[in-house]
């Protein structure tokens, strides 16, 4: 499975939560190298296994997996010939042990989890070694019992260590002697007793300096009328060590003999810890068992993102049978990308073996390659543009998608022109189509949204919110397109009808047709009016002519820099008023309402500015440009947000102006 679609659909979170679950590094080996399975038969085991272990836990409790060790280092070290010390043989005891009561434990369930009781048959409890292991180890020491000869030795040392420590109290009991000696006591020194002197009197004891304190007052000496018992205690000590190795190197030995067993069973309860894991993590997110389904098909009911727990809102992502491609719209921060992360991880978990967090009945196809473009995508490294990136990713889907692909795309098109994108969009999704790949993409873009509502195998989603408050519910509603936010908000803040069904019939018709349909002459214009005024009831004409007058283009443009002669001035053009005859003009930072007839035209607006040019940038501030365009892209939470950011421009207009 592809690395960068893992990690942007944060798998790894649910491999950090599998990890934490396991008992040993054992089960962890497994965790870390988890990655999704695209054969059927496989993904099926994989989801008996985990099956069988959530039985278990539910009806038994946990299995008795908490003592395991890791040994394989301790059984790497044996198979290199040495032989391990009595720490870590009482750890290979302790897994040895486990394995042991595991087995037990999976024999009591024989019928409830047939799989698992059938992995464990073939665990080799080697109840000799352990016996062996304890009966020679106490504590991380050997014991005394261990062997005869290690018994025998001990008992030398022992004898031989009193006597000399009998000769050093001797020593020590005489009036004269104790005079020369800093301290009443005898010490080890470099593995031999010694005694501490003043380092001035040890010219009068009959010995030699083993060790001098650091200060170089006290000389730790040993006495010559003990060196025969020292040499006699250090041959012994020798003996010792022999007899301990003998015995460590015979149950490191009977560890080797059987290396096939050790190692199958190193494997197998790595396995079984990795199984129960996984059962403990699908019993913690309330994790169902999806039904697998042919290529093509979802229900997903009730459906949570397994890091976000109980704060998550649930979704239905319930497609048509014939849909192949679902578009999601919706408000910024509304939870389209998080919607498409759900149905891909829900994906990759199931291909796991893992149950997912979700409504009983839920069912999930199984595919053969998963492709995300969730996020940025921009590489500093590689110096490519945010479109750039999205457009590498949507390439590696065109060129490798099939019918047993899934493909991801959050905000198809996006980081161009929207025209440009939203004409690649649909022709991606098309392409995507053609090839039968299975494809969940959001979008913000009206034109790919009306495309999907036409184009067979596509289906429209969006994403719910609350229309009092405009705050999204994150909740995904199938087969409904999104509606335009920006105009339910503008309305909602009291702009007229007027203005909304202008820019929507802008939005409809394009801005060409728009253009087009406004070229009405001016003279034309007077004459209709002057027409409507002689033949109609005043009232009744003057409404009618205005009802047209905003689609038709004055005799002065915007932009349009003209002089004024009752400003004695040239000033830019805002807006004309053909009914009334009055222009509204921009100079000194402020609007005057002056007579056209008091005009004359310097440049046109097409000798300054280029097409296309956003004329508002000569009139409006920056903060009230951005505000119009948070409204139509609906980025506010709320009404109260939105209020607080028109109250702050305005105030900061009349400050300014």
């Amino acid at each position: 499975m592809d690395t960068k679609t893992l990690n942007k659909l944060e798998f790894n979170t649910v491999k950090e939560a599998l990890a934490l679950r396991t008992s040993s590094s054992l089960g962890k080996a497994y965790v870390e190298t988890l990655s999704p399975e695209t054969n059927p038969k496989i993904i099926k085991r994989l989801q008996d296994e985990t099956e069988e272990g959530v039985t278990i836990i539910q009806s038994s409790g946990a299995a008795p997996l908490h003592g395991i060790k890791d040994v394989r280092h301790h059984f790497a070290k044996i198979k290199a010939g040495s032989s391990l010390s009595p720490e870590e043989l009482n750890a290979f005891c302790d897994f040895l042990r486990s394995t042991r009561l595991l087995k037990q434990f999976m024999e009591k369930h024989e019928y409830q989890a047939p799989m698992l009781f059938g992995y464990s048959t073939y665990l080799a409890p080697l109840k000799n070694i352990e016996d062996e292991i304890e009966f020679a180890i106490e504590g991380n020491r050997i014991a005394d019992r261990a062997s005869s000869q290690l018994k025998n030795v001990r008992r030398q040392i022992k004898i031989t260590e009193e006597r000399i420590i009998g000769r050093l109290n001797k020593f020590m009991s005489s009036s004269d002697n104790k005079r020369l000696m800093q301290d009443q006591f005898y010490t080890m020194k470099s593995g031999v007793f010694c005694l501490p002197i003043k380092s001035e009197c040890r010219s009068r004891v009959n010995g030699r300096v083993v060790e001098l304190s650091s200060t170089g007052s006290t000389a730790y000496m040993t006495l010559n009328s003990v060196d025969a018992l020292t040499d006699e205690l250090e041959t012994f000590k020798l003996e010792e060590e022999n007899a301990c190795f003998q015995v460590l190197s015979t149950l490191s030995g009977l560890i080797m003999l059987e290396e096939h067993a050790v190692e199958q069973n190193l494997q197998l309860m790595g396995q079984i810890d990795f199984i129960f894991a996984k059962s403990k993590y699908s019993i913690d997110i309330k994790g169902v068992r999806p039904k697998m389904v042919p290529e093509g098909q979802f229900y997903l009911k009730d459906l949570k993102h397994p890091a976000l727990g109980e704060a998550c809102v649930p979704i239905d992502f319930l497609p048509l049978d014939t849909t192949h491609t679902v578009v999601i719209t919706g408000p910024n921060t509304g939870g389209k990308t998080v919607s498409i992360k759900m149905v891909g991880i829900a994906v990759l978990m199931h291909q796991c073996g893992i149950q997912i967090p979700a409504a009983k009945g839920s069912e999930l196809p199984v595919f053969s390659k998963i492709i995300a473009d969730i996020g940025d995508g921009q590489s500093m490294q590689n110096s490519l543009s945010t479109f750039s990136g999205h457009m590498e990713a949507v390439a590696q889907m065109l060129n490798e998608a099939n019918a047993k692909s899934l493909l991801l795309i959050d905000e198809i098109g996006t980081g161009t022109d929207p025209l440009d994108g939203a004409a690649l969009g649909i022709s991606i999704l098309e392409a995507l189509f053609e090839k039968g790949a299975y494809t969940v993409v959001s979008t913000h873009y009206g034109e790919i949204k009306d495309f999907s509502e036409r184009r067979e195998g596509f289906e429209n989603a969006s994403m719910d919110f609350d229309r009092e408050t405009l705050a999204p519910k994150y909740k995904l509603r199938m087969g409904i397109a999104g509606e335009s936010n920006a105009y339910w908000i503008v309305k909602k803040l009291g702009v007229s009808d007027k203005v909304i069904n202008r820019a929507k019939r802008i939005a409809e018709n394009g801005v060409e047709h728009e253009l087009h349909h406004a070229g009405m002459p001016r003279e034309a214009y007077l004459s209709l009016r002057k027409q409507y005024l002689a033949s109609k009831d005043r009232a009744e004409a003057e409404a009618e002519v205005q009802e047209t007058q905003a689609t038709r283009p004055p005799s002065f443009e915007q932009g349009d820099r003209v002089y004024s002669r009752q400003l004695k001035s040239e000033v830019l053009v805002y807006e004309a008023d053909c009914f009334t005859g009055k222009v509204t003009v921009f100079h000194d930072e402020q609007m005057h309402q002056v007579d056209e007839k008091d005009l004359k035209l310097v440049f046109s607006r097409e000798t300054l500015y280029p097409v296309g040019y956003d004329m508002d940038q000569l009139f409006r501030t920056f903060k009230d440009r951005k505000l119009e365009r948070d409204i139509e892209k609906g980025r506010f939470k709320n009404i109260k947000e939105l209020k607080a950011r028109m109250v702050f421009n305005e105030t900061h207009k009349k400050k300014k102006y």
